[in-house]
């Protein structure tokens, strides 16, 4: 099974207790579960075992003796892994499973699903979880985002695409930004409305005034952001839910720190 669906039931489970409930409580309830995930490392030894049954299948691999062919395959296995068959070896890797298993396993009735925009995932995640709160969707919702990188492939393939830093520090908004540095992690929040929040008597540790979403549009490349859409999905918030920039105390951006 990837460890993603497990990591994220082992959470949720966390998040109830620290929430003040418990999973009988919880139970049946039109809890919405929304998860940010970008894909599935682990597959790929399910990948590596695939192209090692294909590999046998090769002619000049069976003009081999008997002892080169089992040195062959002692190596893959010692250096790629290899994984057995299940019949549920599809369901357990498939990212949507992440929340839907979750669900199933705590019979949340709300919205289960999983959300990939890259960086900002568990940040739109937060998002669509409270419209499907005003919407009348849930009673409460839990949002957040996983990512693990398992093996090896995503540093090879960023590193091809020059965006690593060879200087193992990401220099966010400086002029001498060589690249991000990869991280794992894992993390979810419950939301609820403010009022039942208050009568529940729960542990309310932040509201969630406004919030959006937007794509930049055009910009000097795909992987580029384009600062004037970002500067409008702020200014909108701004307008649309009365706010004041003076009233911002605190500023979180996100920053690669790749170079263009």
């Amino acid at each position: 099974m990837d460890p993603q669906q497990r990591i994220v039931m082992e959470l949720v489970y966390e998040l109830i207790e620290r929430a003040g409930y418990s999973r009988q409580q919880m139970n049946g309830r039109d809890v919405g579960l929304f998860v940010g995930a970008g894909g599935n490392s682990y597959f790929e030894y399910h990948l590596n075992t695939l192209n090692r049954m294909n590999l046998q299948s090769f002619d000049s691999f069976s003009m081999l003796t008997s002892v080169q062919q089992e040195r062959i395959m002692e190596e893959w296995k010692r250096k790629l892994g290899v994984t057995g068959t299940h019949p549920n070896l599809l369901v357990d890797n498939i990212v949507n499973m992440i929340p839907a298993r979750t669900s199933q396993e705590f019979n949340f009735k709300g919205p289960s699903m999983v959300v990939d925009t890259a960086c900002s995932s568990s940040l739109v995640t937060l998002h669509l979880a409270a419209a499907s709160i005003r919407r009348g969707e849930c009673g409460s919702a839990i949002a957040g985002g996983i990512h693990l990188m398992l093996t090896p492939a995503s540093y090879q393939y960023f590193s091809s695409a020059e965006a690593l830093s060879p200087t193992g520090r990401s220099s966010v908004f400086a002029a001498d930004a060589d690249g991000f540095v990869p991280g794992e992690g894992a993390g979810l929040v419950m939301l609820k409305p403010l009022g039942q929040a208050l009568k529940d008597g729960d542990p309310v540790l932040a509201v969630l005034k406004a919030s959006g979403i937007n794509n930049d549009g055009h910009s000097i490349g795909v992987m580029a952001p384009n600062p004037d859409g970002q500067r409008e999905l702020i200014e909108s918030l701004y307008i649309r839910y009365n706010l004041s920039p003076a009233d911002v105390q605190y500023v979180e951006a996100h920053g690669t720190g790749t170079s263009f």
